[in-house]
């Protein structure tokens, strides 16, 4: 555990129970914020996970996310699950005020094509289009060959 006494905050650095370090006798972090156990085992060292999480708790299904694309505005939009889009500025939030591009399947890809219309891809409810704020479906239903993400 990581703890940081101004936030009172714990995080975990590593589950130790996956290591072979039963027996540890001292920690050490280096300048690279690196952790190293020693133990009568060996010495390990533990790296922090270098990823930065984003998760914003107060926005539903936000950690369930499957597709990332930066428009030519700027705009990061995350794909989620049940057809979901998210926007990322300061914080994860719901794109276009909550709109939905289907009603259930998971968002794998997004795309912005030339003339700037956005494509978005999904697990098995086909292919949507959203242009000038208008999503438009195109699926077995209406000629498409598979509903399905290739």
């Amino acid at each position: 555990m990581d703890f940081d006494p101004e936030s009172k905050k714990s995080n975990l650095i590593a589950n130790l129970s996956t290591l072979e370090l039963r027996t540890p006798t001292c920690f050490l972090v280096d300048k690279e914020n690196n952790y190293w156990a020693g133990s009568t085992e060996g010495v390990f060292r533990i790296r922090k996970n270098p990823f930065d999480i984003h998760l914003n708790e107060n926005v539903p299904h936000s950690d369930e996310l499957y597709s990332l694309s930066v428009l030519r505005s700027g705009e990061t939009l995350l794909g989620g699950n049940r057809g979901r889009i998210f926007l990322y500025e300061d914080s994860l939030q719901p794109y276009a005020n909550g709109l939905r591009v289907v009603p259930g399947a998971e968002v794998f890809d997004i795309y912005e094509d030339e003339k700037g219309w956005i494509w978005f891809a999904t697990g098995y409810q086909g292919i949507s289009l959203m242009r000038n704020g208008k999503i438009r479906n195109f699926n077995r239903a209406n000629g498409l060959g598979d509903n399905s993400h290739n």
